[in-house]
């Protein structure tokens, strides 16, 4: 989860940010997908303040590298749902 939120974070494009959030410090941004058996990330939905930023979030998990180990029950492969809260500081 930890490497997700990383990878997010340095994803995220520093102009939109600027753009969006010219007085801010922060923003925040619900994020809800799916790592599929094959370890891609699918089903992404996000809500966020400013609807550029939700979509910037959604393209970013769009890009994101398949994952080597997708979520395992009793040593098989499954569908992992993922949902997190976002605090992004700039």
């Amino acid at each position: 989860m930890n490497k997700i939120m990383d990878y997010i974070k340095v994803s995220i494009n520093d102009e939109l940010v600027d753009k969006l959030f010219p007085t801010d410090k922060t923003t925040q941004f619900k994020v809800e997908f799916t790592i599929n058996k094959k370890g891609k990330a699918e089903k992404i939905t996000a809500k966020a303040h400013k609807r550029e930023m939700a979509i910037e979030a959604i393209n970013i998990l769009k890009r994101m590298p398949k994952l080597k180990k997708p979520g395992y029950i009793n040593g098989k492969a499954v569908d992992t749902p993922i949902s997190f809260l976002m605090t992004i500081y700039f």
